[in-house]
């Protein structure tokens, strides 16, 4: 027990604080938590502001005004985190000023090690800078697929249609595929056996892709229209069906094409199967 008091002792002594000051400081440190949580909130307020205005004035796109907000808010909760900790630590020692050198060349000799964030940070910023992709939008990283949920100076989150959550170092997006920006092109492959007419064929496809055009007009921006044969072999003959749609929209018209040719095969009595293809 006398060895604890011992080294309480030489706790308080190194942080030059007698027993009295102990409550004050850690009062000290209360009111420095709570101006920063207010700080942060009245941050994120501006900031949303801001950008509702831009977006109704209109100044910049919906999308890229939901990012900047992402990116604009990282930086304010970043900044009041280290003003924040430096507030606590000048508060609990007046050495702060030789902690923070200290810090500073264990900083330096670990400069090397710090290049990757650098670089991720570099290449967040010219990935705002030049609309690469924005919040919301469903891309393509690298072997990754999904909607872009958060972009942060540092890393790129994007969600899955399955619900999987992938955060990517910006450092590392070398190529980007961006299924949200312009028209979207749809390709419907039909395979059916050698030995059917294809005039026949051909029918029924221009069947189910008209029911297709006038069911689905608000989406389809050209066609569908039926290429005819694209593919022969011994054991089977395949045509193509294609269609420009809105972004996003590619597979809805594919999978609509497919259940409209599959009923209009069974009603002309052809056999066969459908695959698919989208392109932007």
């Amino acid at each position: 027990m006398e060895a604890i008091h011992l080294w309480f002792n030489k706790v308080l002594s190194f942080l030059h604080l007698d027993p009295a000051e102990i409550l004050w400081k850690a009062l000290k440190i209360i009111i420095v938590l709570v101006v920063a949580w207010i700080g942060k909130k009245i941050g994120y307020w501006f900031i949303n502001r801001t950008v509702k205005t831009s977006i109704r004035a209109p100044v910049v796109e919906e999308k890229r005004a939901f990012t900047l907000r992402t990116v604009l808010r990282s930086v304010v909760r970043y900044t009041i985190y280290f003003l924040a900790f430096y507030q606590i630590a000048s508060i609990i020692t007046p050495r702060t000023g030789a902690i923070l050198a200290g810090a500073g060349i264990a900083g330096l000799a670990l400069g090397f090690g710090a290049q990757r964030l650098v670089q991720d940070m570099i290449s967040g910023f010219f990935i705002l800078m030049e609309n690469q992709f924005a919040v919301g939008e469903y891309v393509k990283i690298g072997t990754f697929e999904g909607v872009v949920e958060e972009i942060g100076l540092r890393t790129t989150k994007i969600r899955q249609l399955g619900g999987e959550i992938h955060l990517i170092p910006n450092g590392q997006i070398k190529e980007v595929t961006n299924y949200s920006r312009g028209n979207v092109r749809a390709t419907v492959d039909i395979g059916v056996a050698p030995q059917e007419k294809v005039e026949r064929v051909l029918a029924a496809l221009e069947k189910a892709v008209e029911e297709v055009k006038r069911d689905m007009a608000e989406v389809i921006i050209e066609g569908p229209h039926v290429l005819g044969v694209v593919n022969l072999t011994p054991t089977e003959m395949t045509l193509r069906i294609v269609a420009c749609t809105k972004p996003l929209e590619q597979w809805a018209v594919e999978r609509e094409i497919r259940r409209r040719v599959k009923r209009a095969f069974e009603e002309a009595g052809i056999g066969g199967g459908v695959g698919e293809k989208a392109e932007a």
